[in-house]
């Protein structure tokens, strides 16, 4: 795209397409670095605090309460980012940028070669 550029003049981006431009490229650069970084370290270590939340201070198990209705509560999960158990044992992230997309780091090279290839306009090369 930048070659496109340079070759043909014609194709001028004036400062707030430029700009939209690179905030797309931005946005995308963000959404990827994110969610990389959230896979990477979730595969080395669910337990790492960056990604299960805040370790809680170890603690004696209190025994469950039980309700009026003589059912036990059912206890709080801890912090972090929720997970799907898979059949196969494996454990999947369904939180953070995992939870809200489901390709977040494809998401995130899309929104960076559209905001490459968007100066280039509509013109054919």
């Amino acid at each position: 795209p930048a070659l496109l550029l340079l070759q043909r003049p014609q194709n001028e981006l004036g400062g707030a397409r430029g700009a939209a431009c690179g905030g797309l490229y931005a946005l995308g650069l963000w959404i990827f670095h994110g969610a990389t970084t959230q896979r990477s370290l979730f595969s080395r270590d669910p337990q790492d605090p960056r990604v299960a939340g805040e370790t809680p201070k170890p603690r004696t198990p209190k025994p469950p309460r039980i309700l009026k209705s003589g059912t036990p509560q059912t206890p709080v999960p801890p912090p972090g980012l929720p997970t799907v158990p898979t059949a196969t044992g494996q454990v999947l992230l369904a939180g953070g940028w995992w939870g809200l997309v489901r390709r977040p780091d494809d998401l995130g090279e899309l929104l960076m070669a559209l905001g490459w290839t968007l100066p280039c306009g509509e013109t054919p090369p």
